[in-house]
Parts: structure tokens; C-alpha cells; sequence
């Protein structure tokens, strides 16, 4: 073989004789003879053999072997995730994939979304991806769920032997090979407040309405879809007229470790983007404001009202009183709580007896049966809250540690 890289030939030998390859030139000289060749695959392709009695089969169930689209049908025993109490939301960082293999996992997940298989997620957990190699060359799509196992509760029942099922094969005569196509995601998952929803619609006749036309025409109603029973506004899960479900989802996203008691923006952004009610920003603050953990645990930053007053100097008896609660004492019949109610002028206290819990109503008419019936109703009134066996000057602690001693 000769190369002249000059001029851009290549002699082979080729048979008895030589070939000559010319590259393109520049210019081409006079008298040269171009010749074109089209390479191109035979488009007969020789087909499989498929036997008859398979050949039917395949027919029979058509439905099986079909490409996947949409969310798979509800089924008796649908996937559930327990985890572990106190479990957090784990992230985990995806791998550091080659170019290629990039590639290979943005066309597998486009061509997912595209047939409904799976959807855009805003969930706190993730997973990493990997790409096994199939046999036949392809790649098989596999989420990395090893920390997700970790803090997945352990079921109670125990999981077959693996060498009794084999046993059971004993006497089979049959097997197959078949590749299931995304297999994973062939397994609904078990969502129950989802099932809530889709049962809450049945008393909503509003939302009834709604569905009743998108079913007839997609587009009549503006930003609301229906899909595999959900009824969504804007892409976000709609959910009118149960206050019980809408208050579970609020407690879900702030009182969870997910939530974290986050304030009142965070919480109303998370919910946001996942559901959708009348009232949504209105119902959030009315419930973070009554959060007793927020409460306890969070400081208040409303103006300081400025100095304490002290009280006045009573003119006559039970003109000013105090209140006090003392807690946790050992229960006495049904009683485990002691109202203590005192006069600061003339040192008279009422003890009554409470159970724990109690509420402001049952302190209120439990006043006015054992002391407003007696006195009549003070000016100014001092309530406090003290614990078991207190240290305190107040003129209820020093009585009550009397009555107690005595």
C-alpha cells in the first residue's frame, strides 16, 4: 500500500491489480472522472420466527406486553414505606456520571415523564440513580434506595427462605426470561390522605360540578385538570370542604420533622406548592398562631408593653384577689390539682380542687360556684401559675404552703 499524504492518495492492492483512493482536492484537474457511491443497509430485515401457539398468546394478552403509560391501576396490595419514628427526610447526592451515561439517564427519565409513569417530585427525599447493563446491551434504570432502607421500618412478619421457594420449583416446566419494563414502577404506592381526598369529592358538590365538566371537555374549566381521580388547580391537588383533611395537611408540614414548626411564610410556601383550598393562607396562620411548641419555644417579638404597675391598695375585703394553680400533686380521689384563690386584703384564700387537664371554662364556673356566689366579683384580678411546692413571695404561695403543712 502507498499514501502520498501531498497530494492525498492511497494506492491498495485490490485482486491482481492496484486502487487508487483520491481526497478532495482544492481544484480538481481537468479530465477527472468523479464517481459516487451510495452505502446503504439492506431494508429487508430478516424477522423472527414466532410460533403460532406464542403468536396467539401474544394477542390474547396484548394489554400485558403494551408500552407503559400512565400511573399503574390500584391493586389489593399496593406499596407502602413505614418509617421509623423521629425518622428525618434523607438527600442524597447523585453520582458523578460520565458524559455518556448522562445521557442515557436524561433520555430514560424524559421518556418516563412523557409516558406518566412518574412526575415531577418537590419531596424532601432523594435517591441517586444508576445504570445496570442488560444483556441484550441496553441499560436497566435502578434508584440507589440504601438509606432510604435504613430508616424504613422492619416488618414484624418473617420473609420467606429463599431455598423453600426454590424448592417449590422442583417440578416446574416452565421458565421464562421476560424483562419486565421498568419494573419499579409497575408497583403503585399505597396513598392513603389521597384515597381521603378522592372520597371527599363525593361529598363536595362543588368539586362534583367541576369534575363533571372536565370530563366532557379538558379545557372548560381554566387552570383546574382531572386526572386518575384526582382533581387538580394549577397543578396542585385540590381539597375543598374538609376541614379535617385540610387541618392534617397543615399539622403534616409543621409539626412533622419535615416542617419542623417553621413559621408562618415557610409553612404556607410548602403547602403551596403541593395543595390547594380556599382560605389556604388564612387557615395556616390561624394554625401556626395556635401552636403551644411555637408558643412555648419561640421568643416574643411583639413591642414590650413597658414597666410592671404594681397592683393597688385594697379599701375593703375581696376587692383584689389573686389566683394561683398548683400542679402536679399525687391525685386524691379524682383530683390532682389545687385553684387557690386568695384575698390580699384580708388574707382569706378558698382552696378548690381540680383535675387535670382543665379547661378555662371549668375554671370559670368553678369561680363562680365557690367564690363569686360569696364575694361578688373583684376589681382587678392577679393570675398566676405555680408549679408543685413553689418558692415564691407571692401572698397565694405563702397561704397555700400553710394550708399544705398544717
Amino acid at each position: 500500500m502507498q499514501i502520498d499524504w501531498q497530494h492525498k492518495w492511497v494506492m491498495i492492492p485490490y485482486g491482481q491489480s492496484t486502487v487508487r483512493l483520491q481526497g478532495k482536492l482544492r481544484e480538481l484537474p481537468e479530465g477527472s472522472v468523479i464517481q459516487v457511491t451510495a452505502l446503504s443497509s439492506d431494508d429487508h430485515t430478516q424477522q423472527e420466527y414466532v410460533p403460532q401457539a406464542v403468536s396467539e398468546l401474544l394477542k390474547e394478552f396484548e394489554s400485558v406486553f403494551a408500552p407503559l403509560a400512565g400511573y399503574p391501576p390500584a391493586r389489593l396490595f399496593d406499596h407502602a414505606i413505614p418509617l421509623i419514628l423521629g425518622a428525618s427526610p434523607m438527600q442524597v447526592r447523585p453520582y458523578r456520571y460520565p458524559p455518556l451515561v448522562k445521557d442515557k439517564i436524561k433520555r430514560q427519565v424524559t421518556e418516563m415523564l412523557d409516558a406518566g409513569i412518574i412526575q415531577p417530585s418537590k419531596s424532601p427525599f432523594s435517591s441517586s440513580v444508576l445504570l445496570v447493563k442488560k444483556k441484550d446491551g441496553t441499560f436497566r434504570f435502578c434508584v440507589d434506595f440504601c438509606h432510604l432502607n435504613a430508616i424504613t421500618a422492619n416488618a414484624k412478619y418473617l420473609v420467606l427462605v429463599i431455598e423453600e421457594l426454590l424448592d417449590e420449583l422442583t417440578h416446574a416446566s416452565w421458565f421464562t426470561c421476560l424483562d419486565l419494563t421498568a419494573g419499579y414502577h409497575q408497583i403503585r404506592l399505597q396513598p392513603q390522605w389521597l384515597q381521603e381526598v378522592v372520597a371527599s369529592y363525593a361529598s363536595d358538590s362543588h368539586a362534583q360540578q367541576i369534575i363533571a365538566k372536565l370530563v366532557i371537555d379538558p379545557s372548560v374549566v381554566p387552570y383546574f385538570t382531572y386526572k386518575d381521580g384526582l382533581l387538580r388547580y394549577d397543578q396542585r391537588v385540590w381539597i375543598d370542604h374538609h376541614p379535617d383533611l385540610q387541618h392534617r395537611i397543615i399539622a403534616a408540614m409543621h409539626d412533622s420533622t419535615i416542617g419542623g414548626h417553621s413559621g408562618i411564610p415557610v409553612t404556607y410556601r410548602h403547602i403551596k406548592q403541593l395543595f390547594a383550598w380556599p382560605g389556604l393562607k388564612s387557615a395556616v396562620q390561624k394554625f401556626v398562631r395556635s401552636c403551644l411548641t411555637c408558643q412555648q419555644a419561640k421568643p416574643d417579638r411583639s413591642r414590650l408593653p413597658g414597666l410592671l404597675q404594681p397592683l393597688p391598695v385594697p379599701n375593703r375585703a375581696w376587692q383584689i384577689i389573686s389566683m394561683d394553680f398548683i400542679e402536679g400533686l399525687p391525685v386524691s380521689g379524682v383530683f390532682n390539682c389545687i385553684l387557690v384563690v386568695v384575698d390580699t386584703f384580708s388574707k382569706y384564700a378558698h382552696f378548690i380542687a381540680l383535675k387535670h387537664p382543665f379547661t378555662a371554662a371549668t375554671v370559670a364556673k368553678l369561680f363562680l360556684s365557690q367564690v363569686y356566689k360569696l364575694h361578688g366579683y373583684p376589681m382587678p384580678l392577679c393570675l398566676t401559675t405555680t408549679a408543685f411546692l413553689p418558692v415564691t413571695s407571692g401572698k397565694s404561695s405563702s397561704s397555700w404552703q400553710v394550708w399544705i403543712f398544717v
